[in-house]
């Protein structure tokens, strides 16, 4: 095992909690932030980056710093964007189609499958998210606008429901 692999490993080797941080402004060498998530050990990731360049990194704990990286994915052959410009072009070069609805659309329904796995606290499977008919909106979005009631509210507190694994209810 590598150094970076053990140093992962040990990094993840906690009790399990969930959570997101969101950070504004700019870490060292200029990365741009959008979000920190942090979910299923006691330790950062960040998924970010400058415009056309990725960022992929794992945090040995919480603190987002460059000396306590635990492990970071090696730089990509071309970005992302390029690949997909790639594709592109190629499409049009060649006269074929080029649409990635449906993509798109698995990519959002792996987005809520992971989601509602983490607040629930258990695998959520395709069919089963496929079946819900859980709204977040209340009366569906068919009739919320700027006058309806939020989906969430605070309580006394300011402070706004937490889902708990288990209690939760998003599926």
């Amino acid at each position: 095992m590598t150094s970076e692999a053990s140093a992962l490993r040990a990094a993840t080797e906690v009790p399990s909690r969930c959570g997101f941080v969101k950070r504004s402004g700019a870490l060292a060498g200029g990365t741009a932030l959008a979000g920190l998530p942090i979910h299923g050990a006691k330790c950062g990731a960040q998924f970010s980056g400058k415009i056309h360049a990725a960022t992929t990194r794992m945090y040995r704990d919480q603190r987002f710093a460059s000396d306590n990286i635990a492990w970071e994915a090696a730089p990509e052959k071309i970005s992302p964007w390029q690949a997909e410009w790639n594709v592109f072009l190629h499409a049009i070069r060649n006269d074929r189609r080029h649409n990635e609805a449906r993509q798109a659309a698995l990519s959002q329904l792996a987005d809520l499958m992971g989601r509602a796995a983490i607040h629930m606290g258990r695998v959520i499977t395709f069919d089963e998210v496929m079946a819900s008919n859980f709204e977040w909106v209340p009366g569906g979005l068919d009739h919320f606008n700027e006058n309806s009631p939020p989906p969430v509210v605070a309580d006394a507190n300011g402070r706004y429901p937490v889902p708990v694994p288990g209690q939760w209810v998003e599926v």
